[in-house]
């Protein structure tokens, strides 16, 4: 697995790949509100169920791509998916909402000090004797619960084991 960011396949990259298709992705969409699962807009609805159409299409070409070389372990049959992948980082969406919820509390208090920080720092030309340790603590104290409470990266692959057209 490759924990890189930049060479991570996304899902357009990877349905271009496998699919032969063009998956517009919406940066607007994408970047709203999701937390509000209970009212969710039409877009986001379509959106999610393309993206989860899609990754289902891939994962049953890839499937499909093992099974025609004889290979003795499919890694992309479903139960083996589930079983490797799914299941280590486990959530109930109740638990991930709970996570996001108090990461965020913790982001704008972190945005409120760095804000206030900044300001005293401005004041007093750089110096740094008005801004206290206990502040400076609860900065290292929220960022390492922001680190704690950050989601799990998504399932990655071994793409050069693979052999994978991407």
């Amino acid at each position: 697995t490759d924990s890189n960011k930049s060479k991570r396949a996304g899902l357009a990259k990877l349905a271009s790949s496998i699919l032969h298709v063009t998956l517009p992705k919406s940066k607007k969409v994408a970047m709203s509100n999701w937390h509000e699962h209970p009212s969710l807009s039409r877009t986001q609805i379509a959106y999610a169920a393309r993206d989860a159409w899609v990754s289902a299409a891939i994962a049953e070409k890839l499937h499909e791509c093992c099974c025609c070389n004889n290979e003795d372990v499919n890694v992309f049959d479903a139960q083996v998916l589930i079983d490797n992948l799914f299941k280590k980082n486990e959530a109930t969406l109740e638990e991930m909402d709970e996570r996001a919820k108090k990461r965020k509390v913790a982001s704008l208090e972190f945005k409120e000090l760095k804000e206030r920080q900044k300001e005293i720092l401005e004041e007093s030309s750089g110096n740094k004797e008005n801004w206290s340790k206990e502040e400076e603590e609860r900065m290292k104290e929220l960022w390492g619960i922001m680190r704690e409470l950050r989601p799990p990266p998504p399932p990655s692959f071994d793409n050069e084991g693979l052999g994978l057209p991407f």
